[in-house]
C-alpha cells in the first residue's frame, strides 16, 4: 500500500487508510481476547480446586475411612487412585503436559495440519459463527483498503488470503485468484466456495455492478464488526453458565465420592 501511495502521490491518504484499518483490527482482537478471559480464568480455578480437593482434602477422608474399617465404594476408590497418582507422579504429569503442548504447537504450525484444525473450528457450534464473521470482516475491510489504495485485485486477493485468521478460509480465497485473473467475477467465485455469509457475495455483486466495490466492502466490514459484538456477547452468555455447570459436576463428583463411605460408617455404627 505504501508503494501504491508513492506511485500515485497519495501516500498521506494511504497512511490515513492504514491507520483506520489497524485501529479497527485492534478493536476486534481486543474484543475476542476479552471474551475469552472469563472462561480461561474459570477453567484455571476449576482445575486448581480439583487438584486441591484430590491432593489435600481427599487423603484426610481416606485416613478416617481406613481407620474405621469401612469398605469403600468403587466411586471412592477411583477418586482415591486418581489422588494417589497425582501425589506420586505430579512432576511426570507436568512434564507430559509440557511435551504435549510443545508437540501440538509445533505440529500446528505446519500448513496441512493447521488447515485441518481451522476447518474443524468451523464445525464447532458455539464458535463457528464468530470465526466466520471475523474472517468476513477482515476480508471485506482489507480488500476495501487495498483496492481503494490503487492495488490490483489479484495482488489484493493474495494479501487478503493471509489475514482472515483461518488457514482453511485462506486456502479457499487463494483458489479463486487464477479465475479472477481470467476475468470471472469475484462475487460468483466466492459464492461457489461458500466460505462467507451470503450477504458478502451480494454486496460484492452490487459493488461490481455499480463500480464502487471499495465503499460497499467497507460498509460490509462495518456491518460484520457489529455482528462480531453480538456474536461475542452470545458466546460469553452461553459459555459462562456452561463452564459453571461443568465445574459443579466435576467438584460434585469428587464431594459425593468423599461422602458415600460415611453412609457405610453410619450403617456399621447402627
Amino acid at each position: 500500500m505504501v508503494e501504491a501511495g508513492e506511485l500515485s502521490g497519495n501516500i498521506d491518504v494511504i497512511m490515513d487508510r492504514l491507520s483506520k484499518h489497524y485501529e479497527k483490527e485492534y478493536k476486534i482482537e481486543n474484543k475476542i481476547k476479552s471474551a475469552m478471559t472469563y472462561p480461561i480464568i474459570l477453567s484455571i480455578v476449576c482445575i486448581a480446586v480439583v487438584i486441591f480437593l484430590l491432593t489435600s482434602i481427599m487423603p484426610t477422608f481416606v485416613d478416617m475411612y481406613v481407620n474405621s474399617g469401612v469398605e469403600l465404594p468403587k466411586l471412592t476408590m477411583i477418586i482415591i487412585n486418581i489422588s494417589n497418582f497425582l501425589k506420586q507422579f505430579w512432576h511426570l504429569i507436568i512434564l507430559i503436559i509440557a511435551v504435549l503442548i510443545f508437540i501440538i504447537s509445533y505440529i500446528g504450525k505446519t500448513p496441512q495440519i493447521k488447515s485441518k484444525i481451522d476447518y474443524f473450528k468451523l464445525k464447532i457450534p458455539l464458535v463457528k459463527n464468530l470465526i466466520i464473521k471475523v474472517a468476513a470482516s477482515r476480508f471485506s475491510r482489507t480488500l476495501s483498503t487495498l483496492l481503494g489504495s490503487g492495488t490490483r485485485l489479484i495482488d489484493a486477493l493474495e494479501t487478503v488470503s493471509g489475514i482472515t485468521g483461518n488457514m482453511y478460509v485462506c486456502e479457499k480465497i487463494a483458489k479463486i485468484k487464477e479465475d479472477v485473473r481470467r476475468g470471472l467475477p469475484l462475487s460468483a467465485l466466492l459464492q461457489q466456495q461458500r466460505i462467507f455469509p451470503p450477504m458478502v457475495y451480494y454486496m460484492i455483486k452490487i459493488g461490481e455492478d455499480s463500480g464502487s466495490i471499495e465503499e460497499v466492502l467497507d460498509k460490509t466490514a462495518d456491518f460484520y464488526d457489529e455482528e462480531i459484538d453480538t456474536a461475542i456477547q452470545r458466546l460469553t452468555t452461553l459459555l459462562e453458565p456452561l463452564m459453571i455447570v461443568v465445574m459443579a459436576i466435576i467438584i460434585g463428583f469428587i464431594v459425593i465420592s468423599m461422602v458415600l463411605p460415611m453412609f457405610e460408617m453410619v450403617k456399621t455404627v447402627q
